[in-house]
């Protein structure tokens, strides 16, 4: 199946390899740029390349333009910044939530939605706890 972006494999996890006499040939103008690639990819996890955008109002916003080397502050006032970003897919899902409540993302809205809704899930496991 082709996909719009690379497939990404850990070779600590690859058990066993095949070799074949198959040859493949790729024009140099479409050749895989790998410091490109890195620069959107800080994660494990791939996906769709797509560019996002949120506040950030946490304590570090140095520490959130490392960690995106895509990151571009589109704003910013004493209290937050708006930052946009060139990302592939699921890992920066991951990474997003991690920075707790001290991020919110505003776009694409399709993206936004999808934040919501893992937040939703995530609070349901715990409000049955809480007795609500």
């Amino acid at each position: 199946m082709d996909k719009p972006y690379p497939a990404i494999f850990r070779l600590d996890k690859i058990s066993e390899l095949k070799q074949t006499k198959e040859n493949f040939d790729f024009p140099y103008a479409d050749r895989f740029e790998e410091g490109v690639f890195k620069n959107r990819i800080q994660f494990m996890y791939s996906g769709e390349l797509m560019k996002i955008t949120f506040k950030f109002w946490g304590s570090s916003l140095d520490a959130v333009l490392n960690r995106l080397p895509t990151a571009r502050i589109k704003e910013k006032n004493d209290k937050q910044a708006i930052v946009e970003a060139e990302v592939f897919g699921t890992g920066i899902k991951m990474w997003l939530l991690s920075q707790m409540e001290y991020l919110e993302v505003i776009g694409p809205e399709s993206f936004r939605k999808e934040m919501a809704q893992t937040i939703k899930n995530m609070w349901n496991i715990y409000k049955s706890e809480e007795g609500d």
